[in-house]
This record gives structure tokens, sequence and C-alpha cells, in this order.
């Protein structure tokens, strides 16, 4: 489970503060039985480079890419955190944000998935659904599994996002 976001880092800290942070995990620290098995057996896993792609182009503008991996989608991401946070730096080399495993589904929402969940009138169906959010915290836009990261829709959402929020600042600032 990813969130795409155009807004300010403590803002979504604010709402996963009950979801603890992953530390790096170096292959070093692993051990070989957390090695043997896959963290994630989501169709959807080749998104991983897609999401980095992303953050790696636009972080400097202020998209910030979390990644919250869920295990409420028939058993997809059965892997630790340990095993989840090493397959993806290892295996498409993540280094944005990954949260520890936490719940997404209606019953189970963390508050963030809750939060947006009323805001776009869309609950995630499987894993790799993606939202935006903008710098105020104010907008959000909902994407489904199927929509690639750096699908044409994706991108010229994140792009219209940046631009409005660099609008609006800018004009802020003329105020003044």
């Amino acid at each position: 489970m990813h969130i795409c976001s155009i807004t300010r880092w403590h803002r979504i800290q604010a709402c996963t503060s009950r979801v603890p942070i992953l530390s790096p995990v170096h292959p070093a620290s692993a051990s070989a039985h957390e090695n043997l098995f896959p963290a994630c057996r989501c169709g959807y896993t080749g998104q991983y480079k897609g999401l980095q792609a992303l953050s790696d182009k636009y972080a400097a503008q202020g998209l910030v890419v979390l990644g919250l991996p869920s295990n409420d989608f028939a058993g997809q991401e059965p892997g630790s955190d340990t095993q989840i946070k090493n397959f993806c730096e290892s295996g498409f080399q993540v280094d944005f944000p990954l949260f520890a495993k936490t719940g997404v589904s209606a019953a189970n929402a963390n508050p963030l998935h809750a939060a947006l969940t009323r805001a776009t009138g869309e609950r995630p169906a499987w894993n790799f659904h993606k939202y935006l959010i903008d710098r105020s915290g104010t907008r959000a836009l909902s994407f489904p599994s199927r929509v690639e990261p750096q699908s044409k829709q994706m991108v010229q959402a994140i792009e219209s996002l940046l631009k409005a929020t660099t609008a609006a600042a800018t004009l802020s600032r003329a105020e003044k």
C-alpha cells in the first residue's frame, strides 16, 4: 500500500504516529531465513520501481512518497516488517519512507487511510492503491492499483498539484 503525497511531512507524521517507520535494514543484519521468502506476492509489486522513480524526479519540488504495506488483501504481504523493508531496499532500491505493516480495510483501517477514504470516497480495493495529497492537506486524489505510478494520469496529477501549490506559495508571498 503506497501513498504519494505532495504535502508537508509533519502532517502525514501526525496521521501515522501510531504506525512506526521502519529503520533501514542492511542485508548483513537480516537473517538467512528472512531472505528466503518473498515479502510481497502482489502482482503490482513492480510498481515499487515507478514509485521510487517518482520520488527521485519530484522530491526536490515537494513530493514525498510513503509506503504503507498491508496484508489485508488475500495475504499478499505475508512478510515481516523487516522482510518487507529488506525486499524493497534490495530488490527495488526503494529509499522513500516505509512504515510498518498496517491495516487499510474498512474495519482495520489506520487513521491515515480512514481519513483518506473519507476525503476521496474511495477505499483501497487492493495493494498499491495510491493517494495524492496536496500541501495543505485539504485536497486528496485516489488512484487504484492498476494505475501505474509513472502513467500519464498520475504524472499529470502530480505536476498539476505541484504547480498549484507553487503558484499559491508565490501568490501568498507576493500578497505580503
